[in-house]
């Protein structure tokens, strides 16, 4: 059974300053504004589509990729029951850290980071 955007939501929350590696991540809305005047996402990491932790809640992502395989390997679907976006690679694992302001940045790692271990 798929989590709700609420229980997503409910999960413990990573600290800002901390560096954390997952293999998919979830976009959930938060129906909070940021002051900026956009809405707020919360990223979720999950490991093999199980969900851990909030990872980070922010207005705006930031994506990076340190080109380990092409980009258009990066994929996204939509949960039907939750509404939230579902973020994959189909090789290599996804790092979220804090940047500047609201934002957050997300850096795609390739598949020599598949034998290292999870935060």
């Amino acid at each position: 059974m798929r989590l709700s955007a609420k229980d997503l939501l409910a999960l413990p929350r990573r600290k800002n300053d901390v560096v954390a590696v997952y293999e998919d991540l979830y976009i959930v809305p938060t129906g909070e504004l940021h002051e900026s005047g956009y809405s707020l996402m919360a990223l979720v990491g999950s490991h093999n589509r199980n969900p851990v932790e909030v990872a980070a809640t922010c207005d705006d992502v930031m994506w990076l990729d340190e080109g380990a395989t092409p980009l258009s390997m990066l994929r996204m679907d939509m949960e039907p029951e939750n509404g939230c976006v579902h973020v994959w690679a189909n090789q290599g694992r996804f790092e979220v850290e804090p940047c500047s302001g609201g934002s957050v940045c997300i850096r795609r790692l390739g598949p020599e980071s598949m034998s290292s271990s999870s935060s």
